[in-house]
C-alpha cells in the first residue's frame, strides 16, 4: 500500500472551475523578471552552500541529513524573503511553531508551496510526489535530506522514517490533498498522515497558504502579489488519540484549515 492510495480523487465544483477559467492569465513579462531574479539569487545560494555541501556529503546518515535540510531550509529562506522581493511579499501569522517534533499539514495552491514552508523556521523533512526528487542536484539533496516520495514508498516505511525523523527532534511537512489545487476550493485531504499521526501519536499543526493561487499559476508564469502563511493551533497527541478514526481526524483538521480560507 502506498502513502495516499486510500482517498478517492478529489474534484472542482462547477463554480470552481468557473472562477479559474474567469482569472486572467498572467502575464509573460513580469514571469521573466521574477524567474531571472530568483534565479540570480539560486545562483549565489548555490556558490555560498557549495563547501557545506560537500562537507556534508562526507558525514554519517543523521548529521548528513541535518546539513541537506538546513541547506534547503536556507535557500527557501532566500527565495521567500529576498529572491522574490519587491514582486512577492510573504507574511507569517498565526501561531507559533510547535516546539516537539511535529506533522505540518499544509494546503497546496501553487508549486511556490515548498518554498513557503521555510517562513515557518523549522529544518524539515518534506513529504513530496515523486518528481521533485528526480530533478537535478534539488532532487539529490532533497533524497539526502530524507524527503519522504509519497507516491512510492509503502506506508509502513513512511511510517519507520517519520518515527525516526521524531526520535531526532525533527518534524514533518506534508500537502494532504496531493496535487496543486491553484484557484479551486480547498480539496479532498488523503488519509496516510493522519493515520501515520494516530499511529506514532505524533502531534499536528496545520498551515494555511493564502494569495498565491497565481504565484505562479498552472503554466507556471509568475504574478505579483501578496502571500500570508498562517500557522494554525495545533493539535496535541493526546487529542489527536481521541479521534476515533483517521477519517474524523482528518476532517477536522481541513475543516478548521477551510474556516480559515484554505
Amino acid at each position: 500500500m502506498i502513502f495516499w492510495n486510500d482517498m478517492q480523487p478529489s474534484i472542482q465544483t462547477k463554480s470552481a472551475s468557473r472562477d479559474s477559467s474567469e482569472a486572467p492569465p498572467n502575464a509573460l513579462l513580469p514571469s521573466i523578471g521574477i524567474y531571472a531574479w530568483m534565479a540570480l539569487w539560486t545562483a549565489v545560494v548555490f556558490a555560498l552552500e557549495a563547501l557545506p555541501f560537500v562537507i556534508g556529503l562526507c558525514l554519517p546518515k543523521w548529521p548528513r541529513r541535518w546539513v541537506m535540510r538546513h541547506l534547503a531550509l536556507f535557500w527557501g529562506t532566500v527565495i521567500v524573503r529576498f529572491a522574490t522581493w519587491p514582486f512577492i511579499r510573504v507574511r507569517r501569522t498565526g501561531e507559533a511553531p510547535i516546539a516537539e517534533p511535529a506533522i505540518f499539514v499544509c494546503n497546496h495552491r501553487s508549486a511556490f508551496d515548498a518554498f513557503l514552508v521555510a517562513v515557518v523556521g523549522k529544518a524539515m523533512i518534506q513529504g513530496v510526489n515523486d518528481w521533485p526528487l528526480k530533478l537535478p542536484l534539488v532532487g539529490f539533496v532533497a533524497r539526502q535530506a530524507g524527503y519522504l516520495d509519497i507516491t512510492a514508498q509503502p506506508y509502513e516505511e513512511i511510517c519507520e522514517e517519520i518515527r525516526q525523523a521524531r526520535a531526532h527532534g525533527i518534524s514533518v511537512v506534508v500537502f494532504p490533498e496531493g496535487h496543486r489545487s491553484g484557484d479551486s476550493p480547498l480539496q479532498n485531504f488523503r488519509s496516510g498522515i493522519f493515520h501515520a499521526a494516530r499511529t506514532l501519536g505524533m502531534p499536528i499543526q496545520p498551515i494555511v497558504i493564502s494569495g498565491n493561487q497565481r504565484i505562479p499559476d498552472m503554466r507556471f508564469r509568475m504574478a505579483p502579489g501578496r502571500i500570508q502563511v498562517e500557522i494554525l493551533p495545533a493539535v496535541s497527541s493526546e487529542a489527536i488519540l481521541a479521534f476515533p478514526n483517521a477519517f474524523t481526524l482528518k476532517q477536522h483538521v481541513r475543516s478548521a484549515m477551510m474556516l480559515r480560507g484554505a
